[in-house]
């Protein structure tokens, strides 16, 4: 009777200092960065869903759109800084825009047809892509794209005086940029030190596809189940030092918030799923005509080391 207490009593002091170690160990800082191992393959799917509320001269108007990116990331090598270099190639895609008097759908696995006019923009990556270096933060740099890409795009570009100048912009790796903070951007959120719970960091992007300054402030909230989750939020404000073609005669001034949820595994570093919704309001200006502009759209992220058996 007595050894039995006794066992009790162990079992009971191990459960005990069990609980006692787990807060520590939750406690302490981890230097979180993206793993990419050479001769591997990962999955990746974006997926935006917004709407556009516009109002001009008193016309009011309401256009949803969702755009979905799938691409395989084949990692050819891993430098002595972790850098990783990768070709990327588009394996789906998907469109749809709901607008007064228009709509278009298209979606590349299940689609038996042509590419209804209104989709060829995102059509054109299928097969096609680009390659990159991405770096333990998950920052991309030397972002390229493969000649199919590039082929893909003069295809679809007709005839006439404005081909040229299209063509022009692709070279001057607009396209390039529209990939990176697209299919790249949303795995440059990894801290530059250790982290604990509760710990933030901070990071001040400019868009350059669009003139917007992006303030970013990510925070560690919970670590479970191998996997970290962070708390995203986002200051978003135009910037008036950006680029913009002077042909277009257009000028954005938006401002708004992002916020959402980024979850991370943490043996490999891989984002599991990110979900951000965004808010922005201001106004777009075209000629003498300004355009009073609303969204709302929530963009998400996935990686996996498995192809998806079915895409969303």
């Amino acid at each position: 009777m007595e050894n039995r207490k006794h066992k009790i009593s162990v079992v009971a002091v191990a459960v005990i200092v069990g609980w006692l170690i787990v807060p520590a160990e939750a406690g302490q800082k981890i230097q979180y960065k993206l793993n990419l191992r050479k001769g591997q393959s990962y999955y990746v799917r974006v997926i935006s869903d917004s709407n556009v509320a516009q109002e001009m001269m008193g016309q009011k108007s309401i256009v949803e759109v969702t755009a979905g990116f799938g691409y395989r990331l084949d990692v050819k090598e891993v430098d002595e800084k972790a850098n990783a270099l990768v070709d990327c190639t588009f394996d789906w895609v998907k469109f749809r825009q709901k607008a007064p008097m228009m709509e278009v759908s298209y979606d590349s696995a299940t689609a038996a047809s042509p590419v209804p006019p209104g989709a060829q923009g995102v059509a054109i990556f299928l097969a096609a892509g680009f390659s990159a270096k991405i770096t333990p933060q998950g920052q991309a740099e030397e972002v390229k794209m493969v000649e199919q890409l590039r082929k893909n795009i003069e295809a679809q570009i007709p005839e006439g005086p404005e081909r040229k100048q299209m063509l022009d912009a692709f070279e001057k790796q607009q396209l390039a940029e529209s990939i990176k903070e697209l299919c790249l951007t949303p795995m440059a959120v990894y801290p530059d030190k250790p982290v604990g719970i509760g710990d933030s960091w901070s990071r001040t992007v400019s868009v350059v596809t669009q003139p917007l300054v992006l303030d970013n402030k990510w925070t560690l909230r919970d670590r479970k189940a191998g996997s970290a989750i962070i708390e995203s939020a986002t200051t978003v404000k135009s910037n008036p030092e950006a680029l913009q073609d002077p042909a277009v005669k257009m000028k954005f001034d938006m401002s708004g918030k992002r916020f959402g949820q980024i979850e991370i595994k943490e043996s490999t570093g891989q984002i599991v799923r990110s979900k951000i919704t965004q808010d922005l309001s201001g106004q777009m200006q075209t000629g003498a005509a300004p355009v009073s502009l609303k969204t709302h759209g929530i963009i998400t992220f996935e990686m996996s080391d498995r192809k998806p058996e079915a895409v969303r």
